[in-house]
This record gives structure tokens, sequence and C-alpha cells, in this order.
């Protein structure tokens, strides 16, 4: 078992005409049929089915998109549309601040192939934006389930863990910013691409990839862009400098080798991706100069404040429930996490995801490459921070594509998606252990689970307990905490191997949840929670029951 792709495990290493090992070739040939299609397809359709359902009072038009999603992207996405029935692209805005570029504009999306043929089809009505949003949305959860697929994952670990992302606390936070949520979803995809062509020796997959990118600026937010940029580059140079892990045929190639054709990938990736989002970008660098300051660099001390929606550190307890970002909305706690406002105000991935990320590093602690993933994490929270800590103004010093966007929080895009990361090449050692009973993981995942739920209650209950206002939901907020963090401890171990140990005492917990929120004169009605669970709870419980079997 290694930390690489399904599709290059064990071979010879025979050397062909072209230079690439023979077993690579044939191995290759055999990579559509190495890990079963069809488990995937269903993971997604079920993913899907999930996801509408959770959103279908967005789906029927019961509700709509607040804030930012309403009030700009909303009109933007109607005026492209209606454009694209006419047969025209969307160039000038006479209506708005006596003209305005919105081509020029990445976060319109004039440009922008989804946009422009969702609503050709729709036309610019609030359910064509509606059916754009989720689409867009939805991409990202489906991209974790096709690199699932290319590291070897299982599907049932394809779909929990893309379900995480999927309400992650990036996509939460920042659903009201449409054109965050278009590059992110991105990311899955164009980094799926760029680990074929570094894992087959190939070019072609890193056009591919640099295509997406490309098409993720096309709608997208810049910030999102040059940072994706930069999580290629990262995740290139990890998978050159942790080749010893590979299996033979990699470990033939020198280092130099490898660095020498994953420095042509990416120039392939950067010559292609600029093609794609010429149309846009030349024109906000030409036409966007005298009328958006985002045409050019921002002020250092702008760029990396901790006051322009940096993550604050206390925002960092958000792992434990989704709650507590609900904390931050506008005038109800206005001095929780200050910097932070609740767009940048969590890091939650789910419950499974973290701790299968967890599991990753302390189940393979020799591997580089999982290293290599942690290190991006703490690397990406610490330039979130902003000017708390140097590494954002360094970013800035010293990498000058950084220079041209602000919010630092953004950086906590790629702690996620590292993290998201980390927990499918956990799935793969699950996988290989469920016909080992007595294989070690199971009780170093027990013993992750307590301690991360342990870690997770009493972070909940300081940050609750020193807030001003607790919210109207504070009830469902509890049960929510204890029934994700606490459902799996019911039977935590495989084949009743460790199924006799003592209950959890979730109960005892809720109680003290309860007394700390009747002292605090805070505590409301049952909430219809009681006799519902949230889309993680029952994947959670059913997980929990499908490993006792």
């Amino acid at each position: 078992m290694n930390d690489w792709p399904h599709e290059i495990t064990g071979a010879s290493v025979p050397r062909g005409s072209s230079g690439i090992s023979v077993a690579t070739e044939t191995i290759l040939l055999r990579s559509t049929t190495s890990i079963g299609a069809w488990p995937f397809c269903s993971a997604a359709v079920l993913l899907a089915i999930l996801f509408s359902t959770i959103n279908w009072q967005i789906v029927s038009g019961h509700r709509v998109q607040i804030w930012d999603a309403w009030a700009f992207y909303t009109p933007a996405f109607s005026s492209v549309a209606d454009h694209a029935r006419a047969g025209h692209l969307l160039l000038w805005d006479p209506w708005l601040a006596a003209g305005t570029p919105e081509f020029a504009d990445p976060q319109v999306g004039a440009a922008s192939p989804i946009v422009i043929l969702i609503g050709a089809i729709g036309g610019g009505t609030a359910a064509s934006f509606r059916a754009y949003w989720l689409l867009i949305w939805f991409l990202g959860p489906l991209g974790i389930v096709l690199l699932a697929r290319h590291l070897g994952s299982p599907a049932w670990a394809a779909f929990i863990v893309a379900l995480g992302y999927a309400y992650c606390g990036f996509y939460t936070a920042h659903a009201e910013h449409t054109s965050v949520l278009y590059s992110f979803s991105f990311l899955p995809l164009f980094v799926w691409r760029f680990d074929v062509a570094l894992t087959s020796h190939r070019l072609r997959p890193a056009a591919e990839a640099g295509a997406l990118w490309g098409l993720s600026a096309l709608g997208g937010y810049p910030a999102i862009v040059i940072l994706s940029g930069g999580m290629l580059f990262l995740w290139g140079l990890g998978r050159c400098c942790s080749a010893s892990s590979a299996e033979p045929a990699m470990m033939e190639e020198r280092l130099g080798s490898r660095f020498r054709f994953a420095f042509l990938a990416l120039l392939v990736v950067f010559c292609v991706g600029v093609l794609v989002l010429a149309p846009t970008y030349v024109a906000f660098f030409r036409e966007g100069l005298g009328y958006s300051e985002r045409a050019g660099a921002m002020a250092r001390q702008v760029a990396i404040a901790a006051s322009q929606n940096a993550l604050n550190p206390g925002a960092l307890a958000t792992f434990s429930s989704p709650y507590l970002t609900a904390l931050k909305f506008p005038l109800l706690n206005p001095g929780l996490w200050p910097g932070s406002d609740v767009s940048v105000a969590s890091v939650y991935i789910g419950v499974l995801p973290l701790l299968l990320a967890l599991l990753a590093l302390w189940q393979r602690p020799r591997s580089a490459w999982r290293w290599w993933l942690a290190g991006i994490i703490v690397l990406s929270l610490a330039c979130a921070v902003g000017d708390r800590l140097p590494f954002r103004g360094w970013l800035y010093d010293y990498c000058p594509p950084t220079r041209f966007f602000t919010h630092p929080g953004m950086f906590r895009a790629y702690a996620i998606f590292s993290a998201v990361v980390l927990a499918l090449l956990a799935t793969s050692d699950l996988e290989s252990a469920i016909k080992k009973p007595e294989s070690r993981i199971w009780k170093q995942l027990l013993i992750v689970a307590i301690l991360a739920s342990i870690a997770a209650v009493c972070t909940y209950v300081e940050v609750i307990s020193h807030v001003k206002n607790a919210g109207s939901q504070l009830q469902r907020g509890n049960w929510h905490l204890v029934g994700i963090w606490f459902s799996p401890l019911r039977r935590p171990c495989h084949r009743g191997r460790i199924a006799h140990a003592p209950p959890f005492p979730r109960f005892r917990v809720r109680q003290r949840l309860d007394e700390i929120c009747s002292q605090a004169g805070r505590c409301q009605a049952r909430s219809e929670l009681d006799g519902a669970w949230t889309a993680e709870g029952v994947v959670v419980s059913v997980c929990a029951r499908r490993r006792t079997q």
C-alpha cells in the first residue's frame, strides 16, 4: 500500500522506446478498469440526490440566496443570460455607475461558457440562477469523487468525504459569494488532472488541468484563481519530493528528472490556462485601470491586515460545530472573533473527514507525502490569520501575484482541501484493514475519535459560555454536536473487536450543555431536530452500524 494513485501500482520497470516504463504504459491502458467506475457513479448519483434533497427549498424556489448572491450575482447573471439569448456577449452595462465594463469583471462571468450556456437555456430568471448556483457548488464534491477514484480510495469513502466537503465551512460561509464558489469548485478537478499528468508522465492531462484552471477564472474570484495556481505548484513539488514512498517504477526516475517533468507540466498548465482566461483578464487589466482599484497591486497593509477579513485564531473553534459560525451573523455578537466576518469564520469540514485526516498521519507517520499535505494545512492557516503572523507578509513581498487581493481568510480553503485529501488517503488504509479485524488501525481510529470528540465538546462549550447572544437555535446546535461527534462511538470498532467497550457518556455531555444554556438564560424550546438528523448525522450513524455488521 502506498500513497500514490491506483493507476500506477505494482509492476516491473523495464523501459519502452518512448522512455516511459513499459509497466507504466501497460497500467495506463488498464487504468480505466483498475477501479470500477460503477461504484463511483453510484456514489456521485447518491451525492447529487442528497445534495438536491437538502437544498430542496432552494431548488423549489421557496427560499433564495441571501446577501451578495441575491443583491449582486443574481442581477449580473440575468444580464449575461439576456445577452446570451439575444446572441450577444455582455460587454458594457450603461445602467450602472454611468457605465461599467462588465466583460472586464471576472466575477460577472460574462465570458464563462457555463454562465452563458445556462443563461441561454433558462433565461435571466431567478430559477436559472438558482440552478447555476447549485450546479457550480456541486462541481466541487463531484471533483472529490473523481479525485478519490484516482487516489485509490473506495467508493463509500468518496461519498462520505465528498459530503463533508460539500458542506465544509468554506462553502457554507461563502455561499453568498457566487464567484468564490465558482473558482473553488474547480480545485479538485484540475488537481486531479494535474496529478494524473505527474503520475503517468503525460502532458495531455496537464493541458486539461490548465484548461480547467483557466475556466475557473472566467467567472470566479481572482484571489482563488491565484492561490489555486500556488496550490498546484506545492502539489507538484510535494509529489516530486515524496516519490520515495512510491512503487519501484516511479523510483527509477531520478529526482532531477521528476522535477524537470513537474516544471514542464506546470508550464503547460500555465500556458493553456492563460489562453483560456485571457479574454476576461486582458480586459480586466486594460479596462479596469482607473475604474477598479483591484486592477493594480493592493497596498501591503491592506492586503495582509488582520482587520481585512483575516481568520481570527479563535475561529478555529468552528472545527467542532458549524453552529459556532452562525454566532457571527451580523449584529449577533459583534465582539466575537474581531477582524473576521461570517464568511471567513469557519474551518469546519465535518466529523468523519477530520477524524480520517488525523488518522492518516498517525497510521503512516513516515509518509513524506502525508506530512507534506499537513505542512500545506499549517502554511495555509498561518497565512489566513493575516499580519498576526509574518507568512502572509512574506508572500506579499516575494510572490508578486499575491499582491492583487486582500481577505487573507481565503487561504483557509487550501487547508480544508488538503485535509480532505488526507482523509481520502486514510480511507485506503481502512479499506485494506476491513478484512483484518486484528489490525491496530481500528484502535487508532477509536482513540482519535475519543480525543477529537472531547476536544470538540470542550471547545464548543468554551465558546458558547462566553458569547452574549447564543442565537435562537442553540438547542438544535447542541443536539447536532452530540449527534455527530458521539454517534460513531456507540460501537466504534470493527466486527466486535472492541464492540463491548462501555458507551461514551453522550447524554452526560448533553446534560452539561443544557445546564450551561439554562444558567445563561438562553435555553430554547426543543427543536424539530429531536426526530430528524442532518445529512452528516445520518451518514455518521450509518457508517457506525456498517462497521459492526
